[in-house]
């Protein structure tokens, strides 16, 4: 880890060299990653993040927004135990893709813990450096909560103590890892003095979000200080995509997506079933239970049905009665193919309207009839009240 009694500045990194010897060997952090030029690895470069809930203390010095947290957080990498020891934030990124940089880097470096059973060899890493890249975007995340909880409380001026921040008990570096677990990965060293090389560098591919707010106000507390990329020289930069159920047993980030970067032949796992407890909410009494509901509701459906039938069927019959139907049918078919059909449609339709007639007739005869008798009903009466007068007469 740095010494942060040494002064030293991020705008004069050109010359880190002089006071810190390591700054100017080899494989150097940052790197620009070019995508187009990485080597594809499976086990060799897993990891796997053993975080837990910390508290935290912020130190500012040298422009380097340093962030301590508990005891207990881990990552294991060729099965030796990297303990976290601090959260770095930059802006802008340290990495860049393709020569792209991004508004915000956040680093987590490890270094060798004591808790280790294996024993270690020349080969392996002193430290890992954990890095996630993010912009500002809508959709924010974990990430987010985890900027805000902190980001008020970030000295503006250079402290020599570790000053407490008040944080929620579930706060704590879990919060800054993907569901894509992606990444590079690459041999390198701290990206500010004292530049300890011998460091594993791993650099998530997935950008997360945060919002502008926050963004703008990390920039105006902390301003730019990240060291300009490294020469890469002879160094392999790795690859490694991630497939969902290559899930990290014990860390608690299992995730629900999965993003696929294009490689040959990759081996595909499955995911486990499900374990998780389906929640059911009792009925209270209150209003109408599921059950009741779903039962109106068929019901319901069912009445519409047959509304709908009923006034088809007396649409169609309409259409038939007044030689509509029949009319299109001829149209879109064509007289020839319904010679047969025609006639006894027509033989139907003067049926219909012979049998109008003569109801109509009948009725108008009826109403003649009923006329005429009660016209010689009147005439006879007539007669008898002339009769009764010549007798009276008489």
């Amino acid at each position: 880890m740095s010494n942060t009694n040494d002064k030293w500045s991020f705008g004069d990194s050109f010359t880190w060299g002089n006071t810190f010897p390591q700054c100017s060997a080899i494989n150097q952090s940052p790197i620009n990653i070019d995508t187009e030029n990485i080597q594809h690895c499976q086990s060799l470069c897993d990891f796997k993040t053993l975080y837990q809930p910390s508290t935290c203390f912020v130190n500012y010095k040298n422009n380097l927004v340093r962030l301590k947290v508990s005891k207990g957080s881990y990552i294991e990498y060729q099965n030796i135990l990297y303990e976290l020891k601090e959260i770095t934030i930059h802006t802008p990124t340290l990495h860049s893709f393709d020569n792209f940089k991004y508004e915000v880097e956040i680093c987590l470096i490890h270094s060798l813990s004591s808790d280790n059973k294996t024993t270690t060899t020349s080969d392996t890493p002193d430290g890992v450096i954990l890095c996630r890249l993010f912009e500002s975007g809508p959709h924010y995340g974990p990430a987010e909560t985890f900027i805000n909880q902190v980001i008020n409380e970030i000295p503006k001026e250079d402290i020599n103590y570790d000053k407490e921040i008040e944080v929620s008990e579930t706060w704590g570096p879990n919060m800054l890892i993907p569901k894509n677990k992606s990444f590079y990965m690459y041999d390198g060293s701290l990206p500010f003095p004292p530049c300890h090389t011998n460091y594993k560098v791993i650099v998530y591919e997935d950008i997360g979000n945060i919002g502008r707010t926050n963004l703008e106000v990390l920039k105006l507390n902390i301003g730019e200080n990240i060291r300009n990329p490294q020469d890469i020289g002879d160094r392999t930069v790795m690859y490694k995509p991630y497939y969902k159920g290559d899930e990290e047993l014990d860390d608690g980030t299992v995730t629900e997506d999965r993003f696929l970067k294009c490689v040959k032949d990759p081996v595909i796992q499955l995911l486990p079933e499900s374990t998780e407890p389906v929640v059911t909410i009792p009925y209270d009494g209150i209003g109408i239970d599921d059950t009741t509901r779903m039962y109106l509701k068929q019901i319901f459906l069912l009445i519409i049905v047959i509304f709908i039938l009923v006034n088809a069927i007396i649409f169609v019959k309409y259409l038939f009665k007044h030689f509509y139907a029949q009319k299109l049918l001829i149209i879109i078919i064509g007289r020839e193919y319904l010679e047969g059909w025609i006639e006894k449609w027509e033989t139907c339709n003067r049926s219909v309207t012979t049998d109008t007639s003569l109801g109509a007739q009948g009725a108008q005869g009826a109403q003649g009839t009923q006329g005429a008798q009660q016209q010689q009903g009147a005439q006879q009466q007539q007669q008898g009240a002339q009769q009764q007068q010549g007798a009276q007469r008489r």
